[in-house]
């Protein structure tokens, strides 16, 4: 059977495990896409079960929360 949209982004976001032992509970993302006529739209979508409380205090929490570390450069997140 064919993971969902959510089941696929569950397990690449597991593959990224960023502490060991650790287990993921739950997640949010925010894309941006573009349209041929450059119109830009953000889409958003939340782990399975994911209150909408949660889901908005996930996004605050990305934009104004205290980074663990001040030093992007060890941040693989962005894939360089």
């Amino acid at each position: 059977m064919a993971l969902s949209a959510q089941g696929l982004i569950d397990e690449s976001i597991k593959a990224s495990q960023p502490l060991p032992d650790s287990r993921l509970v739950a997640w949010a993302v925010v894309a941006e896409w573009e349209t041929p006529d450059r119109h830009k739209h953000l889409t958003r979508i939340a782990s399975p079960n994911t209150a909408i409380w949660e889901f908005k205090g996930y996004l605050h929490e990305a934009l104004y929360g205290l980074w663990e570390s001040a030093d992007l450069a060890r941040w693989s997140g962005n894939g360089r």
